[in-house]
């Protein structure tokens, strides 16, 4: 069985037809597909904006592929509602894998790590500074690569795994979104799925033979 893990699509409008191609070739060879938080913007758009765009062309087929939906912090329960149904089979917070002699807990990753806590130690309103921040981030992802969302989020992933220390089991894996910025460290049994944003798509594929982390632009 392979098991799909993303995050962080933060899906708006305008509709990008080619992350949609993209995020449709990498749906359809799962058996299994695990929405990890942040699958739409709720700063820029409305719930039923979003179930009525063109990206519901996609609802089908994570349905088909029996969609777990993991709730982040661009896409909270309270934005939501029944119609969650029409692309995912089961909701919630936190979602654990049992492999032969690991157990994958999955979160979005806002529990360890929160940007709300930020916000307001700079006098920031939630919301006001998405569209922009998500345009720098564009702007600098396609100049300098992945090399911006390192240096702007590696110390983001180092939070969240001083946190871990106190929390993992020594069989347990911490997989999360969140920070945009996709690693594997296996001395912290930690993995970031990464995003798939502004042409860069990073995800999970849980195979028989193990996590893989795969990456690759599709714009």
């Amino acid at each position: 069985m392979k098991t799909l893990i993303f995050s962080d699509t933060h899906l708006s409008l305008p509709f990008e037809e080619k992350k949609y191609n993209f995020m449709r070739g990498i749906i359809q060879p799962a058996d299994r597909v695990i929405i990890n938080g942040d699958f739409w913007e709720n700063n820029e758009i409305s719930f039923k904006r979003f179930i009525d765009s063109p990206w519901k062309n996609l609802f089908p087929l994570l349905k088909q592929k029996h969609a777990i939906y993991l709730y982040g912090n661009h896409d909270p329960e309270d934005a939501m509602n029944k119609y969650m149904s029409r692309f995912s089979d089961a909701q919630g917070y936190r979602y654990t894998v049992q492999l032969k002699d690991k157990e994958l807990i999955i979160e979005h990753g806002n529990r360890l790590y929160s940007y709300i806590d930020e916000a307001i130690q700079f006098g920031r309103i939630k919301g006001t500074i998405t569209k922009p921040y998500s345009k720098v981030e564009y702007m600098m992802v396609r100049k300098t690569g992945k090399l911006y969302l390192k240096l702007l989020n590696e110390r983001k992933n180092k939070n969240i795994k001083k946190k871990l220390k106190f929390e993992l089991k020594k069989n347990q894996i911490y997989i999360c979104g969140h920070t945009h910025y996709a690693e594997v460290d296996k001395s912290s049994h930690f993995i970031n799925s990464g995003i798939i944003r502004h042409g860069l798509g990073q995800y999970l594929m849980i195979e028989p033979h193990g996590i893989v982390a795969k990456e690759e632009w599709y714009d």
